[in-house]
C-alpha cells in the first residue's frame, strides 16, 4: 500500500505492484473535492503540463512546491488561467532559471521562496 505522510496506510491509494510498474487507485481525481483527510503534494517542475490537469491538481492539492523554472511557466500562463490556480506554497531551487520579476511577484504573494544548492 501507499499513503500520504500522516495517512492511515491502508486508505485511498491501494497499489497492486507488478515487476516494472505500479497502479495507483486514481478515482478520487474524478471528482471535484478530496476527501476532508487526504493531503495531496503537487510537485511542478520545468517542463510543459497538460492546463486541465494542472488545473484540476491546483484545484484539489494541500500543497504545491514549484520549481524554479516552473515558476516561469506558472507566470507565463494567460492572466485569466493564472488566476484560477492557487499561488505555489513553496518555490525551491538554485534560482539559476526564475526570472527576477517572477520571484519578486511570487514573493509578494507570500509564497515561501526556499533556496536550495544543486
Amino acid at each position: 500500500k501507499f499513503s500520504f505522510p500522516g495517512q492511515n496506510p491502508n486508505s485511498y491509494l491501494p497499489m497492486q505492484q507488478s515487476a516494472k510498474s505500479y497502479l495507483i487507485d486514481n478515482t478520487f481525481f474524478d471528482q471535484d473535492t478530496k476527501p476532508d483527510n487526504l493531503e495531496l503534494y503537487l510537485i511542478i517542475l520545468n517542463q510543459p503540463f497538460n492546463w486541465e490537469a494542472l488545473y484540476k491538481f491546483s484545484k484539489m492539492s494541500t500543497y504545491s512546491i514549484v520549481a524554479d523554472g516552473a515558476a516561469n511557466r506558472l507566470f507565463d500562463l494567460p492572466q485569466e488561467k493564472r488566476d484560477k490556480l492557487k499561488d505555489p506554497s513553496a518555490i525551491v531551487g538554485d534560482f539559476d532559471s526564475i526570472r527576477p520579476e517572477v520571484k519578486k511577484h511570487y514573493q509578494s504573494r507570500e509564497s515561501n521562496v526556499c533556496y536550495n544548492e544543486s
